[in-house]
């Protein structure tokens, strides 16, 4: 849930409700396990979502290999803005079965912020996200059925009857660091080509139906395509009789976690770039004025936050809690699934050139370069935006926001391998 008009401020009571109600569904989630296993596809999605910061990446010594890459190349002929092809386009799904081979609920993984609303918006919402789950299940065929029984105010029907969700589907966010909803323009975008979906140029909820259904509509295929094939395999296998299916055989699950403390660490210093918002953001002329790859002369080359122009006072900001304080210890975790398939978390918001780094690095040191790797942002704590130290050096935004330097990225890729080689018991 997240609320556009940041004029609101936190809500305790608000926090307190979405951790009570996600404790409970967890607890009731353990309390209630069965054997079965998932199992995981994805496909590419173009034209929803844009690099909002290309002159920060385009500093990246692999930017003109992004567009060949085969999990990054765009389709032949694609009406697509350069902004457009410097995206993570893979939207991922893991669906679960239970023991008999029938589908459970799913989670998808995107890269993407989810921000379609806009400041002017001023009420709580999933934005883009909550299309997207609809839609999925829509797509999917498992978006729910409508029960008679008419206890109860929430889920009702115009005729009172109860909307009964009999597949619950999640959205879980990757890189999305520098990856916007909004279509890049103006003097920021140069001439956009818009893609064939043609995105609202505006924050709105036009703009959130057209991002979370082209997501919704990608994630719900996956779901679908990952439900046939285990019914497909079911079958051949005749049922009970035949051994069932592969969501019986065993999963070795490895995984190792750390509390991870930054080691250059001195002092939070916020770029006076992230005064303005981010390059897309509703603060266009600030941005423009005083943060545009400004370079700074006020820290030496010796300081941690080199090269930042800081915001002025925010040390004393910091000291007496006005912003809150910057987390110093941060979990990162590390799972790998049959070998195979590994999980990594950042605690913040990784650009997708940092993203694709650390897999790269997983699959060939972890999984012995056979093998895929996930990489989550937003989880276990927030700690601002981990971008590459070319990255860092345009100071945009993502990287005016990067709390622990220009190596950062690169300490945690470090920590993440580690994590990783640790729990497949290799150190």
């Amino acid at each position: 849930m997240t609320v556009a008009n940041h004029f609101l401020g936190f809500s305790p009571s608000h926090a307190s409700l979405i951790t009570t109600s996600l404790f409970t569904a967890l607890a009731t989630a353990f309390s209630t396990l069965a054997p079965g296993g998932f199992t995981a596809g994805q496909a590419s999605l173009w034209g929803v979502f844009s690099n909002r910061s290309l002159a920060a990446k385009r500093r990246n010594k692999n930017y003109d290999d992004w567009v060949e890459d085969p999990r990054f190349k765009p389709p032949k002929n694609a009406k697509l803005s350069t902004y457009d092809c410097h995206v993570d386009p893979r939207v991922r799904a893991f669906v679960t079965f239970d023991s008999e081979g029938s589908a459970t609920g799913a989670i998808g993984t995107v890269s993407c912020h989810p921000t379609s609303l806009g400041n002017q918006v001023n009420y709580w919402s999933p934005d883009w996200v909550g299309v997207a789950k609809a839609k999925a299940g829509s797509v999917a065929g498992v978006s729910g059925g409508v029960s008679g029984a008419k206890k109860g105010r929430a889920g009702k029907t115009a005729t009172g009857a109860v909307l009964v969700p009999t597949f619950p589907i999640g959205v879980m966010q990757a890189c999305a660091g520098d990856v916007s909803p909004l279509p890049i323009c103006g003097g920021l975008g140069a001439v956009e080509v818009r893609a064939p979906m043609r995105r609202p140029m505006e924050h709105g909820t036009e703009l959130k139906e057209v991002v979370g259904g082209g997501v919704g509509d990608a994630m719900g295929n996956v779901i679908k395509h990952l439900q046939g094939e285990a019914t497909s395999r079911q079958g051949k296998k005749g049922g009970k009789k035949g051994g069932e299916n592969r969501t019986r055989d065993a999963w070795n699950v490895e995984s190792a976690t750390s509390m991870w403390k930054p080691g250059t660490v001195v002092r939070p210093t916020m770029g006076i770039a992230t005064m303005g918002g981010a390059a897309c953001g509703p603060t266009k002329g600030i941005y423009e004025r005083v943060g545009d790859g400004m370079p700074s002369n006020t820290l030496a080359e010796g300081h941690p936050q080199y090269p930042k122009t800081p915001v002025p006072g925010l040390e004393f900001i910091m000291k007496y809690g006005v912003l809150g304080r910057v987390p110093t210890e941060l979990p990162v975790t590390v799972v790998v699934l049959n070998e195979r398939l590994a999980i990594a978390t950042v605690p913040g918001e990784p650009t997708v050139t940092t993203g694709a780094r650390i897999e790269e690095r997983i699959v060939a040191e972890v999984l012995g370069g056979e093998g895929e790797c996930i990489v989550l942002g937003f989880a276990g704590e927030y700690a601002g935006y981990w971008v590459t130290p070319e990255e860092y050096d345009e100071q945009l935004y993502e990287g005016s926001s990067a709390l622990w330097g220009r190596e950062s990225s690169k300490r945690l890729e470090d920590e993440l391998v580690r994590l990783g080689l640790e729990a497949r018991g290799a150190n």
